[in-house]
């Protein structure tokens, strides 16, 4: 508590998977921040397609009040030697905005 404020923090780690994402929806909020993790060493389109679904997923099940709640996009793995292009990936984020 500070100032008067009572500050609540709660953390979920959801399962990555996108046959888990009817059951995570129930903890998606408008005043979250959410973490998308992804694997630097996989191949461009199949973790993009990753990214691109939890990127919607959150979009669809924290729309109340028409949120945009932050969305924070880490890459795991970024020290290995055969890992994404950093480029194409920043062109691919630049294109969804």
């Amino acid at each position: 508590e500070k100032g008067g404020v009572e500050v609540r923090l709660q953390c979920w780690d959801f399962p990555g998977q996108e046959e888990y994402a009817l059951l995570n929806q129930i903890f998606f909020s408008e005043r979250a921040i959410y973490l998308v993790f992804f694997d630097m060493t996989g191949k461009m389109d199949e973790e993009w397609r990753h990214i691109c679904f939890w990127l919607w997923a959150i979009g669809m099940f924290s729309k109340k009040k028409n949120a945009k709640p932050p969305i924070l996009l880490l890459g795991t793995k970024a020290g290995e030697p055969d890992k994404l292009d950093e480029l194409e990936l920043q062109k691919r984020l630049e294109d969804l905005q």
